[in-house]
């Protein structure tokens, strides 16, 4: 009897300390988790970006750890016993890509925390739909993405203007200074007008794209937060026909 309750008690303080190492793990600093995981701080110090663990959260096998770099949230993963590091996408047996998944909802952008006040904004309909793009005066796909939106209905469309060169940024500024901007976008090549406002109103919109660590144009910002690079035709058709 002694050695049943003995083996009890021996079972209890296992399952005891596994409840509390998983507790404490919940919630494991990133002091914590870099002396565990030594690999992970070797990594991260070999990447010449600041970098910083925005989550660690916890798996099935694996914790998962949310880095963020240059704005822009990454995966990797970690096992249990932080003996290996994972890198790449976690594919589960019915074929999907749980790492894209999750890095799709990570990296959505709230269109309500941005200064949509400042954009150039052209309405069709009752306005209902929103998207926010950033473009450049010369980019071909931009211009392919603006032609696109134009056709559609009931939308509000908000516009920076996001130069990626000299000669893009001085179409910018008399852009902005043009009274319709949006038909000045299309055609901007005999634009001649500039003026302070168009300068000031440029300014702000490349520090905006440049705080959000834009790499490219054009860049999409649906309503429900969801973002993505280029003319994605098959996206967009599928977010006015919802």
């Amino acid at each position: 009897m002694k050695k049943v309750m003995l083996f009890l008690i021996i079972i209890f303080l296992i399952l005891l300390n596994s409840a509390l190492v998983n507790l404490a793990l919940a919630g494991i600093t990133k002091e914590k988790l870099l002396e565990n995981a030594p690999q992970l701080k070797k990594s991260l110090e070999s990447i010449p970006e600041k970098v910083s663990i925005e989550a660690v959260n916890e798996m099935d096998s694996f914790y998962e750890v949310v880095l963020k770099v240059r704005g822009e949230k990454k995966i990797l993963y970690l096992t249990k016993d932080f003996k290996y590091m994972i890198l790449g996408s976690l594919i589960d047996r019915d074929n999907k890509n749980i790492t894209k998944e999750r890095l799709k909802e990570l990296n959505k952008i709230d269109i309500s925390t941005l200064p949509l006040k400042d954009a150039l904004v052209y309405k069709n309909g009752n306005g209902t739909k929103k998207i926010v793009v950033f473009v450049d005066p010369f980019c071909p796909h931009c211009k392919n993405l603006i032609n696109y939106l134009k056709q559609q209905k009931d939308f509000t469309l908000y516009m920076f203007i996001f130069p990626l060169s000299q000669k893009s940024e001085e179409a910018g500024i008399k852009i902005l200074c043009s009274p319709n901007p949006l038909d000045a976008y299309l055609n901007p090549e005999n634009l001649k007008e500039t003026c302070e406002e168009g300068e000031k109103k440029l300014f702000f919109h490349s520090l905006f794209a440049r705080s959000l660590y834009l790499k490219g144009a054009p860049f999409v910002i649906l309503e429900d937060g969801s973002n993505f690079y280029g003319f994605n035709k098959d996206l967009l058709d599928k977010f006015f026909t919802q």
